[in-house]
């Protein structure tokens, strides 16, 4: 699952324990940092006299010995370092920080990558208000998002042509982009249906096949590294036919992630398809190409298509012609078929 989807998947829990439990208001202390320890901790000289070691409420910044820790610490020492803040709700060793005028440090290093939202931590008022801002920070690849992150990515080779009844085989490479190594990468592969697995395997890790699907688990995958499963199976099928073929890793969720990934930078890549014409071979059984599609191929129904189950991304489609986009391919309508905001 992609992360910033599992902290979404939080928020409705810290509407209830925020409003449950919410956090002490404690009075706003002034004070100023007289040195920045990690990323998420500051040593603050307090007004009264007083000086505490503050933890940042709501964020993890990565841990010493953590890919991104020196940066993050860097970022924290840039944007509050000797400057003049406030402790906000929270106590005096645990609270929000506001940075003269710069505002919540807190979410100012979460828009940076340099932190995450605290979804292990206890409810706290801003969570909701963090939420976005680490979304939009990992869709960009920011900070740490970008420097601590796999990618892994998927192509899918395939006969264009068969006849029914044949064995055919498709051959799933898995790549990953890096720059960290990916943990726990697995791959699917769905077949046509009505078709049926011959034998698989692939150059590391092991695959397996049901009457349905095709899975191999292939454990850690060096940056720079392919692996390729190769899938026997065998059409019965005629016509247009597309097989689909997914691959996933599992990311670290905790701020001490050593040299793991915290995400994958790039999930259009993640998936891919492939279609075959299975026909008898007789004069005129060859499908052709709707002209709404014209740079790539894409036969007209049957049978419908959408956007998972071909290889093609990114195409022009043409809307001023009659039967335009039959297969509804341009759902924003854009003139750019299969793009990450039509599927």
């Amino acid at each position: 699952m992609p992360r910033f989807l599992s902290i979404l998947a939080l928020v409705a829990l810290a509407l209830v324990v925020s409003d449950a439990a919410p956090a002490t208001k404690a009075g706003a202390l002034d004070g100023r940092v007289l040195r920045v320890i990690s990323g998420d901790t500051l040593d603050v000289r307090l007004d009264d006299g007083s000086a505490d070691r503050v933890r940042l409420l709501g964020v993890v910044a990565p841990r010493a010995g953590s890919c991104f820790a020196r940066a993050a610490t860097a970022t924290t020492r840039a944007l509050a370092g000797g400057r003049r803040v406030t402790l906000m709700s929270g106590s005096r060793r645990l609270a929000y920080v506001d940075v003269a005028g710069r505002g919540d440090l807190g979410r100012l290093l979460v828009d940076r990558g340099a932190a995450e939202v605290d979804s292990w931590g206890r409810g706290f008022s801003r969570f909701v208000a963090y939420v976005p801002v680490q979304q939009r920070a990992e869709r960009a690849n920011r900070g740490m998002w970008r420097a601590c992150a796999a990618d892994v990515a998927v192509a899918l080779e395939a006969p264009e042509d068969a006849r029914p009844g044949d064995e055919v085989t498709y051959l799933a490479h898995v790549t990953n982009l890096g720059p960290l190594p990916a943990t726990r990468v697995a791959l699917e592969l769905r077949p046509p249906d009505s078709a049926a697995f011959g034998a698989v395997s692939s150059t590391v890790g092991k695959c397996a096949a049901s009457d349905w699907l095709g899975t191999c688990a292939f454990g850690t995958i060096a940056s720079g590294t392919t692996v390729t499963a190769r899938f026997a199976v065998r059409l019965t099928a005629v016509g247009l036919v597309s097989t689909r073929v997914a691959a996933r890793s599992v990311s670290c969720l905790r701020a001490v992630c050593a040299r793991r990934p915290v995400h994958d930078s790039n999930l259009e890549n993640n998936a891919t398809a492939a279609l075959t014409s299975v026909t008898t071979g007789r004069p005129g059984d060859k499908l052709g190409c709707h002209p709404s599609y014209p740079t790539v191929c894409i036969p007209p129904p049957p049978p419908d298509l959408n956007c998972a189950d071909i290889p093609f991304r990114n195409f022009r489609v043409l809307r001023d012609i009659p039967d335009a986009d039959p297969h509804d391919l341009d759902g924003t309508h854009d003139g750019v078929g299969c793009t990450f905001d039509d599927y």
